[in-house]
């Protein structure tokens, strides 16, 4: 039986009848243990740390350490890099996340439409995700090509745990941000009718005023999409009657 450790502590292993070399070992890692196989370094800690290739024959009597690294990457492997974190926060994949973090794989990194690893995992509900992230230092103030916030992706959820960690870890700053529609993290929470995140967000300083590119306010898309007595919340926190 093969013993590999992390830097972190953590024990892998695998049997050394069925890896035939580094390379298969890696495949195994990555297939076991959700360790992108790419950003894989293999070490043997009684020779003083020399690097294995992904050539070189295992045998059972060795004592790995495997690190992961982005130190030494191409250009498209650091972009492949980034790929991997935006779909594991998609995916809910809380180790690879942690992993990719770990190295260093940019936290603020984004799609095509501009959606950071924090967005994707707030418009998902994925409450651990967000945390790591969040802990990780992904920065609140990202908006999409189209405007939106991290917040406003769980907001229009109406992930209420996900909303409350955000206003906690500073979202409270971004909640009158506006998308390209004109549209607040509130009126987002308006529109779905979800009732406690507009409590939540009410509670933390969201003007009820602000109009989107139409004229509406909250409280007029509230009232649009049939949600009265969620209009009525608004009404009753200042909103005014202008409707669309």
């Amino acid at each position: 039986m093969l013993r590999i450790r992390r830097l972190s502590g953590q024990e892998l292993t695998a049997s050394a009848d069925e890896i035939a070399n580094a390379a298969s070992l890696k495949k195994h890692l990555c297939k076991q243990y959700e360790l992108p196989v790419f950003l894989q370094n293999l070490l043997i800690l009684l020779h003083e740390g020399n690097q294995l290739g992904d050539g070189a024959k295992l045998e059972a009597s060795m004592e790995l350490q495997a690190v992961l690294t982005i130190s030494g990457l191409s250009e498209s492997d650091h972009r492949l890099a980034e790929k991997e974190l935006l779909k594991a926060a998609a995916q809910n994949r809380g180790k690879v996340v942690r992993s990719l973090l770990e190295v260093g794989v940019a936290k603020d990194c984004h799609t095509p439409a501009g959606k950071t690893p924090l967005m994707l995992a707030c418009a998902h509900g994925h409450l651990e995700i967000v945390s790591l992230l969040l802990g990780a230092g992904a920065d609140q103030k990202c908006q999409s090509n189209a405007g939106n916030t991290a917040l406003m992706f769980a907001s229009n959820r109406g992930d209420v745990e996900v909303v409350r960690l955000l206003l906690g870890a500073g979202g409270h700053k971004q909640k009158n941000y506006r998308n390209g529609e004109g549209r607040t993290a509130l009126m987002h929470a308006a529109a779905g009718g979800h009732l406690w995140v507009v409590r939540l967000l009410l509670d933390a300083g969201a003007s009820v005023n602000l109009v989107d590119e139409c004229g509406r306010t909250a409280a007029g898309l509230a009232l649009d999409s049939w949600h009265f007595s969620l209009a009525q919340i608004l009404f009753d926190a200042g909103a005014s009657w202008k409707l669309s």
